[in-house]
């Protein structure tokens, strides 16, 4: 239920310094920091645990969907009891993006409506204004997409202008069942959002530990694959590299003796490259850079290897960068540049020319090809 406002109980809320619009902005800025986060949820990650410690990524994700029905049903005049019997329902359906983009914009549209700020609402912690929820609906949406940021192990930096429209109007609201009170000391940290989740009994963690947590993750599972397909390519096997590459375009190749674009081509280039190599006696990585989030990763490396090229023994060394995205839950390398790190590479990159003439005239031909069908 609504009533028109009394201007006489806008009681510490008229003193914060935000205006509507800036609410207005807050509020999509929260929900487009939520759909972020939530679009990089996994199948596996639903029973994943988080900040909330009664909810696990499942349950919190329902509960900011179902907050936007709530609230858009408090704003078109549905009674606390109608709206808060919807909290036990299954809000998520089968695609959990698409319920929260579409239930975030009906939301929208309902503030937006002529007179929502200007009127009371029976909120179940108390009478609010349209213009009050507005601000609690925008800090909830962005203290919950740190919250999903943490349990999927990404990154969980809110943009800052948001994090300071929260940071004011948490003296002026009401803990609820997800916010708890401040525990220790407050951060040694100016910046809103340290603050904020202080306040609402959050634990920050460095951005670098997070970071890193994912980072390790990656290497652990992407290296060994990677050793195993660069050990089989140098022996003459081209199937393990194809396999964990992707199939599926934009696909990039910028090697010190072979480039491609496109994996039909990349895909003739690795058997090429795989046919004039023999004998493997090493092939080793040593790590120089690497990042990880979400579905995208990286790694730099320095590849140092002794193998037979042409039937003649050779040790050369590369300065890598590989490019990886997740798909089906699988790491594909999508893109793989290599330059010689040392002289000893030089004579086997010149040696190399008249084999690379052949490979492009080969992607040629293969383009040609693709243009024909």
């Amino acid at each position: 239920m609504a009533t028109t406002v009394d201007n006489t109980r806008l009681h510490s809320y008229r003193h914060l310094e935000v205006t509507a619009m800036d609410g207005f902005a807050a509020l999509k800025a929260s929900s487009a920091e939520f759909e972020r986060r939530l679009r990089l949820v996994r199948a596996e990650d639903w029973t994943r645990p988080t900040p909330c410690s009664e909810w696990d990524v499942r349950a919190l994700v329902n509960h900011v969907i179902g907050a936007n029905i709530r609230y858009t049903m408090l704003l078109r005049g549905a009674d606390a009891g109608a709206v808060d019997a919807t909290r036990s329902d299954d809000h998520i359906g089968d695609d959990a993006v698409a319920s929260f983009t579409t239930t975030a914009a009906t939301m929208l549209a309902a503030f937006e409506a002529p007179g929502a700020l200007d009127r009371i609402y029976h909120h179940p912690v108390g009478d609010r204004t349209g213009r009050e929820l507005l601000s609690m609906r925008a800090l909830d949406s962005a203290v919950h997409a740190w919250d999903l940021a943490q349990a999927l192990v990404v990154d969980s930096e809110l943009d800052p202008g948001l994090a300071e429209f929260a940071l004011a109007y948490v003296p002026h609201m009401t803990l609820g069942r997800a916010f708890a009170s401040p525990l220790g000391a407050p951060p040694p940290s100016s910046n809103a959002q340290p603050q904020l989740l202080h306040l609402l009994g959050r634990h920050p963690d460095p951005v670098e530990e997070v970071t890193m947590s994912e980072v390790d993750a990656f290497l652990e599972e992407v290296l060994p694959q990677l050793r195993v397909t660069e050990f089989a390519i140098h022996n003459g096997d081209a199937g393990p590299r194809k396999e964990m590459w992707s199939h599926e375009d934009p696909v990039t190749l910028f090697g010190a003796a072979f480039s491609g674009t496109g994996w039909s081509t990349v895909d003739q280039i690795f058997d090429n490259l795989a046919a004039s190599m023999s004998n493997c006696v090493s092939c080793e990585w040593e790590v120089v850079a690497a990042g990880a989030s979400g579905d995208l990763g990286y790694i730099v490396a320095i590849e140092r290897s002794h193998v037979s090229i042409d039937g003649e023994p050779r040790e050369y060394a590369l300065r890598s960068t590989t490019v990886l995205r997740r798909e089906g839950g699988a790491w594909k390398v999508v893109h793989r540049h290599g330059d010689p790190y040392d002289e000893a590479r030089a004579p086997i990159v010149s040696q190399r020319e008249s084999l690379n003439a052949d490979t492009a005239y080969l992607s040629e031909r293969v383009q040609v090809g693709q243009r024909r069908t």
